[in-house]
């Protein structure tokens, strides 16, 4: 029996059937999966999918999917929330004022109904306290809250467009030595415990955790993690309380704040300012909030006003980052004693982390600086910038370029950027316009020399372009995802805007590059080859917090993608196994037999004891036609006990190749052998398609 209740903001899925766990194998650095269908439940005609992970207790994390209609990574809050009633003095019910939209809580009816619940006019009390989900090995119990956004509110998709926990922090994970370090703006939960008021919060009245009000009370801290990248097990942990910190920067004043790895130690950025550890132990080495021996110097910590990268990196042995204020200004520090060294004006981008260029052996700064949002700069400022991070000296510069407030690209001595002057204007369509257009310099000591001026559109804000062997890849709402030649900016593949693909992290997007392969907000992954841009099958459509101006980038090291979600931080592995390798490996030799010996080949590699072999002889099989019919009909008779990814690779393969005749085999047949309903119905669609041929 499933039960579903609905309000304008959730949908609340109560579950009291047992339905299919898809475990992973009982790996204890590993999350077991389970996945649900519900049939027809949005719209009447749409099936919700909901993917809830455990590991060995209760559900922590998960998604859900509307498949048939968009790639949107809905939100699950496995621990759900009451419901609750409003009620004034006379101790009567009161309504709610319609939530319609992200932004209706500025609506005039409903700030007077927060102004009263402030004032203690207006009661909150909970009536309903739903079971939390729960898992006995056998049936699936309990309720889940499942917020569906309709296709045209993705744009803001709320509330993993900002950054979750550590909300206004947009740092991403950081990677080295097999460890992934991470800064947040953190809850503080034992100040939370001890406040009174935070217990009668409207909010926590309804279930919600503590930490969501923590920006209120001024509950928060600066908080450093160290995590070991293999089992996710936190090995240091560094907290700063932040006394009195009411609603500090968030949103659309968030700021890059994503930490450094260097030579054993970490540098991280926040409110305290620039903070330096022992990478290994956590020991806390120095900490800088401004200029040292000046108390009103706060231009290393977080301020107020747009969005902005504060990342800092290390180039040419100085530590470099952007200040607060005055914006646009590049500081260097020395990384062991955190003393000054330069701060050099508007030579920077306002979401740009500076980068560095190799020349002669050594290490330079490469920044690019010009008109931006709220900027009054003239375009007679647009100028890109060589520094010496020793002296903090500007080597030479040019005014042959335009806006750029993204970091710039390189590859080798090539410098990838907008090479037209001049503000984007606005289309009536709220698109911003050219004159943006993607162009590279070869930079050398002495100056740079324009290479090329493609047609792709470059993007005046938000995304950040990458390279990777020899090709540059852009992201733009007008030109769509392009890969460039570095060296002759050559059109070598283009897809759609990743956000039109993808439809779930706002329209502005990241991408990362590792061995060939280009992973994108999505999250998708493309494969860079000589063919061009390929969209690989499948996505991991996960919430993954993308910040505003900064995108929170995941990093990829050592075979491991880890990413940032809005309350979690997720490892994939994205090494291939031994096993697959051997197996990869056959298919390769065996598809080079002709097609009768490859087809009886493939037919003995699909029957070994490996779930991946099957999976991967069954999808090989499905390019011989008829031909294979017999082989993939053979392995679909012995479903039951098989792997449910081999049984499904089988069906598949099998309305692939489903000219021939049926023969013995039956929908009924099928059914016997197989417990899974889902799995079920798609063999007898796959058994009615072959069939209608």
């Amino acid at each position: 029996m499933v039960h579903v209740r609905m309000n304008r903001t959730a949908w609340w899925v109560t579950l009291a059937a047992a339905v299919c766990c898809v475990a992973a194998a009982p790996r204890t650095e590993t999350a077991r999966v389970c996945v649900v269908d519900l049939k027809a439940f949005v719209d009447g005609q749409y099936a919700l999918r909901l993917v809830l992970y455990h590991r060995g207790g209760p559900f922590y994390h998960g998604y859900a999917l509307v498949p048939g209609r968009d790639t949107l990574p809905h939100r699950i809050d496995p621990t759900p929330a009451g419901a609750f009633g409003l009620f004034g003095p006379d101790g009567k019910e009161i309504d709610y004022p319609a939530n319609d939209g992200v932004y209706a809580y500025k609506s005039k009816e409903d700030q007077q109904v927060a102004k009263a619940y402030r004032e203690g006019r207006i009661k909150a009390r909970q009536y309903d306290v739903p079971p939390p989900l729960a898992w006995d090995g056998k049936a699936l119990a309990g309720t889940v809250d499942v917020w569906v956004m309709a296709p045209e509110q993705s744009n803001h998709y709320t509330p993993a467009n900002w950054a979750g926990q550590g909300d206004g922090a947009f740092g991403g994970p950081a990677i080295g030595d097999g460890k992934v370090y991470l800064y947040l703006r953190y809850p503080d939960f034992a100040l939370l415990a001890r406040s009174p008021k935070v217990r009668s919060h409207i909010l926590s009245v309804r279930g919600a955790p503590p930490g969501i009000v923590a920006r209120e009370f001024g509950a928060l801290m600066d908080l450093v993690l160290c995590i070991d990248a293999r089992t996710g097990k936190t090995l240091w942990k560094q907290a700063f309380p932040l006394p009195g910190q009411k609603n500090p920067p968030s949103g659309k004043s968030g700021k890059g704040m994503t930490p450094c790895l260097h030579k054993g130690r970490l540098y991280a950025c926040g409110h305290r300012g620039i903070t330096c550890f022992d990478a290994e132990t956590g020991r806390l080495i120095w900490n800088r909030l401004g200029r040292p021996g000046d108390r009103k110097d706060r231009s290393y910590g977080i301020g107020g006003g747009w969005s902005r990268d504060l990342s800092p990196v290390v180039i040419g042995g100085v530590l470099v980052f952007q200040s607060i204020s005055p914006y646009n200004t590049l500081i260097g520090l020395d990384p062991d004693a955190g003393d000054e060294l330069w701060r050099l004006a508007k030579v920077t981008g306002a979401n740009a982390v500076p980068v560095k260029v190799a020349l002669d052996g050594r290490e330079f700064i490469i920044a690019s600086h010009g008109a931006q949002v709220g900027d009054k700069t003239p375009l007679e400022d647009e100028r890109m910038v060589l520094i010496d991070p020793k002296a903090g000296r500007i080597v030479w510069q040019t005014k042959d370029v335009g806006e750029n407030m993204n970091a710039l690209t390189i590859w080798g001595d090539t410098v990838c950027c907008n090479v037209v002057k001049g503000i984007a204007t606005i289309g009536e369509d709220g698109r911003k316009k050219g004159p943006q257009r993607v162009g590279a310099f070869r930079v050398t000591l002495t100056g740079p020399r324009k290479l090329w001026q493609s047609d792709a559109h470059y993007p005046p804000h938000r995304v950040t372009p990458i390279a990777h062997r020899g090709r540059f890849y852009i992201d733009s709402r007008i030109t769509g995802f392009s890969r460039l030649a570095a060296a002759t900016g050559k059109l070598l593949g283009r897809t759609r805007h990743i956000y039109e693909i993808t439809r779930g992290d706002h329209n502005w997007t990241w991408c990362v590059a590792t061995n060939g392969r280009i992973i994108t907000s999505g999250v998708l992954m493309f494969a860079a080859g000589p063919d061009g841009l390929k969209l690989m099958p499948g996505c991991l459509p996960l919430p993954v917090v993308s910040g505003y101006m900064c995108p929170v980038k995941p990093a990829v090291a050592d075979g491991r993608l880890v990413v940032r979600t809005l309350d979690k931080l997720v490892c994939y592995d994205l090494r291939m196994t031994d096993e697959l390798k051997r197996t990869k490996a056959a298919i390769e030799r065996i598809e080079k037999l002709p097609p009768a010996r490859a087809v009886a080949a493939l037919a003995e590699l699909s029957q070994g004891r490996s779930a991946v072999a099957q999976r991967k002889a069954l999808v090989s099989l499905g390019r011989y036609g008829p031909k294979a019919h017999a082989a993939v009909d053979a392995v679909v008779r012995r479903l039951g006990d098989d792997d449910v990814h081999v049984r499904q690779a089988a069906v598949k393969t099998l309305a692939a190749v489903g000219k021939a005749a049926v023969g013995p085999l039956t929908h009924a047949e099928v059914s016997r052998r197989t417990k899974d309903a889902k799995l079920r119905e798609m063999i007898a669609k796959a058994l009615r398609s072959i069939r209608s041929r």
